[in-house]
This record gives structure tokens, sequence and C-alpha cells, in this order.
């Protein structure tokens, strides 16, 4: 990427922040990751003002590194970058989607899909599996492979095997994911995400005034090794 180019994406790194923080004025940031003597109010703003740039850097470096990868387009001819899918996965059940990246080996013609992460690796690959169903049924092509490309890192964390988890395996989790929640159900399932989860207040192992309900699905897991 020459000067210009990251010049140019780094001005758009910083209008991001802007207009983030424009849409909602006086509303403070929720800010992760740790306490440090540099930043005691972990990554907010100011982390992100002074560090974010390194990141876009990371991705600058990684993307001249490997010349034979290119975004992927679409059959329409739309390139997959945040590639928006909201689509119908099963009667009723609708599936609405934001896939960061998907890559193609201008040499073999291999597909990639890619999610970028500016924190922790995720634990496991279903948000891949889950973008691989959702490219599936938009488009008829099956996508196997995947990776979280880590920002502070500057690199992919590893090459996973969506085929671990079976496309229609994924989809019946939607169904049953979507199913709990019309009946008020949020099963535990915990983990780091916790902290950050949208509906931790509903959860009966996060909010103490809830009790445990007599309904307890299998992990994705156990369903794939039940079966």
């Amino acid at each position: 990427m020459d000067a210009k180019t990251y010049d140019s994406a780094l001005a758009t790194f910083n209008k991001h922040l802007d207009d983030a923080k424009d849409a909602k004025p006086g509303v403070e940031w929720r800010a992760g990751g740790r306490r440090t003597k540099a930043y005691p109010n972990k990554e907010d703003e100011s982390w992100w003002r002074v560090e974010g740039p390194q990141l876009v850097h990371n991705y600058a470096v990684w993307r001249d590194a490997y010349p034979n990868m290119k975004i992927w387009r679409t059959p329409q001819g739309i390139p997959a970058i945040e590639l928006a899918l909201n689509l119908e996965i099963s009667k009723g059940v609708y599936l609405k989607c934001f896939i960061d990246r998907v890559f193609e080996d201008v040499q073999t013609g291999d597909l990639i899909i890619v999610d970028l992460k500016t924190g922790k690796t995720p634990t496991n690959s279903l948000q891949l599996a889950i973008y691989r169903l959702a490219i599936f049924d938009q488009f008829g092509i099956d996508i196997p492979r995947g990776a979280f490309w880590m920002a502070r890192d500057g690199a992919l964390d590893t090459i996973h095997n969506l085929n671990i988890l079976p496309i229609e395996t994924v989809r019946r989790w939607c169904v049953d994911v979507y199913d709990q929640i019309h009946a008020g159900k949020y099963v535990p399932n915990l983990s780091q995400a916790c902290g950050y989860c949208d509906v931790r207040n509903h959860c009966y192992a996060w909010n103490p005034a809830l009790t445990p309900d007599s309904y307890m699905a299998l992990p994705i897991v156990e369903r794939e090794t039940s079966e």
C-alpha cells in the first residue's frame, strides 16, 4: 500500500471515529481492555485516537505481504467488504450479518472468509461458520475455510476448517436460538463475552433475580457429537 493510499485509509479511520462521536454527543464510550498507567480508563476514545493508527498500519502491511489475495466479488459484482446479507435461512427465521472480508487467491481461486478482530482471539469458529451458511444460501457458493485477522498481531490467527461445523448443523442451531429467544429463554453459554453480551440481564447466570428455566440446551459441540 503506497503512502497516499495509507493516508487515505487513516483519514477514513479518523472520520469514522469522529462520526461515531458526533452521532451520540455527550454519550460516554464503552471501553474494553485493561487499565494501564498510560490508559487508566481502559481502551476509551483516547486509546483509539493514539493506538488505532497502528492497527490501520498493521492491516496495510499485511495486505502488501499477500499480493495474491484479492477481495472476492459476488456473482453480482459486489466487493466482499462489509458484505451485508439479510436472508431467510428457515421458514420465518432470518439471518442478518455483515461479513468483513472474503478473499480470493488469484493463483488457486480458493476463497476464505475473514473477520477482523481488534480484541482477543475468539475461542471458536462459530461466527465464521454462520457467515459460511449465509454465503451458501445467498449465492450457492460453499467456502469451507475461514480465519480471524488479529489487528494487534497484524496476522491471521489460523486457517479454520469450517467443515467441523456442517452447514445444516449451524442452520439448526440458529433456528434453535431463534425459538429460544421468542420463548423468552436465554440459556447460559459462559465465556469471556459475557461482560458485553446484549442480553445478559435476561440470563440467570448473570442476573441473580432470575432462576434457571427447566429447559437446558446442549452446547453446540455436544449437539454435534450426540447425533
